[in-house]
């Protein structure tokens, strides 16, 4: 076999191949005796057939298959003998098909993944804070499940304020097409707590049961966390609103009996010990994402690495689907869903390239530090999804061998793992 090798443009290769004519003649020939001995034509007995008559027979047939065990057999050697990781199925060429006696050339055509070398991966520094849980803190909480547990008074004659319930029809519409995701019939709506958008609650404030009104409301660039991307950030819709019922809020008393009510607690202290036990750990699982965020930013710094391009294309693609799912559960038409998209397209690349990159650093820590993933890990993963997805592990594990997902799920464990190990040495 003569193998030559183009690089071409950034991790791409060009692999131009022959399979040497007497390799050929041998491998069609035995192709066709296998066939001959099972093979069962009109006038002969069971593999009593001439060669000639069922190489005429089958030839059609079965010169595309013994092409694509010559192609897949001696690509995998030039793969393997010349250390390459394609990182999708190559591109296949063929220049001419599989005649006896002749030599036979293909090309194949790929992005090879590339080799990593860590320059520093044990330097990155991170400081653990220890948080305080102040007394506001838990008094917002309390407030809150106080304000799930109240009880609604109706409230006929009084115009709607904030703090007091409305249950409303509303329609949201752009360009006169409808947005489902902005449309409820008899919601139980309070002005002013962030359910809908502030546009949205000064404009039902005041109004009587009965009323209706249509009015346009501009959504805020970002969702509720300040940092995300609204889906229909910057738009204005115009909404018609209809108000059928007005209820005042009847709180309950903040007592033992409220604590006992909201779970098995004894009396109100150790519900607030809870709520502060609940606290912290919010606030170590923010601190732990914001501390993985700058690892990984630290660790692309200090280990600069091109991201090959069709891995940030398929990730590009990924980001896409699950950003599609989300808007399309909002109720966006296929339009603006389209259009969303477009107008993110630029951040999902820096995103995919930061993701890829990621990757391929965490893995060669896995690699350098022999980070390996026991069984231990799975059934933490599995279990961690399956309450994420509420599915049991069976169902994930058959999903993903279905899909051939499961060399990505064990890849994806282990590189959390490396980042783990980055994060637990700078805390050292």
């Amino acid at each position: 076999m003569k193998v030559e090798i183009e690089n071409l443009n950034g991790h791409f290769k060009k692999l131009n191949i022959e399979i040497p004519a007497d390799i050929i003649s041998t491998r069609i020939d035995s192709h066709f005796k296998n066939i001959q001995r099972e093979a069962t034509l009109k006038g002969f007995r069971k593999g009593k057939a001439p060669m000639n008559l069922v190489r005429e027979t089958y030839g059609p047939q079965e010169t595309p298959r013994i092409t694509r065990d010559l192609v897949n057999e001696y690509l995998n050697k030039a793969i393997v003998d010349n250390s390459f990781a394609p990182v999708a199925s190559p591109e296949i060429n063929l220049e001419k098909p599989v005649l006896e006696g002749a030599p036979f050339s293909f090309s194949a055509t790929f992005e090879n993944l590339p080799r990593v070398e860590l320059k520093n991966h044990t330097g990155f520094k991170a400081t653990k804070k220890d948080f305080v849980v102040e007394d506001s803190e838990v008094q917002e909480t309390l407030k809150n499940i106080q304000q799930q547990m109240s009880k609604l008074e109706p409230a006929p004659g009084v115009a709607l304020k904030k703090g007091m319930v409305a249950q409303m029809d509303y329609e949201g519409t752009e360009n006169g097409v409808r947005v489902e995701s902005t449309c409820a019939v008899d919601a139980f709506i309070e002005p002013g707590n962030g359910q809908l958008i502030e546009d949205f609650d000064n404009n039902v404030v005041g109004l009587n049961e009965g009323d209706s009104k249509e009015f346009d409301a501009k959504f805020p660039l970002t969702g509720d966390d300040g940092q995300d991307p609204h889906p229909l950030g910057g738009k204005t819709l115009h909404f018609k609103a209809t108000v059928k019922k007005i209820f005042n809020k009847e709180l309950p008393a903040l007592d033992d009996e409220f604590a006992k009510r909201v779970g098995p607690f004894e009396n109100l202290a150790a519900l607030k010990t809870r709520v502060i036990e609940d606290i912290k750990s919010q606030k170590d699982q923010q601190q732990r994402r914001e501390i993985q965020e700058q690892a990984i930013q630290w660790l692309i710094e200090k280990n600069p690495v091109q991201a090959p391009e069709t891995l940030v294309n398929q990730q590009i693609q990924n980001l896409a689907i699950e950003a599609g799912m989300q808007l399309q559960n909002m109720g966006l038409p296929q339009d603006q869903i389209e259009e969303r998209l477009k107008e993110w397209s630029e951040e999902m690349t820096t995103r995919a390239n930061t993701q890829v990159k990621a990757s391929l650093l965490l893995g060669a820590i896995a690699r350098e530090e022999k980070i390996q993933v026991n069984d231990e890990d799975i059934r933490k993963e599995l279990g961690r999804m399956a309450t994420q997805m509420r599915k049991n592990p069976q169902e994930i594990v058959k999903d993903m061998q279905e899909k051939n997902m499961i060399a990505g799920f064990m890849r994806q464990i282990q590189e959390l793992k490396a980042l783990d190990w980055l994060i637990e040495k700078s805390l050292s």
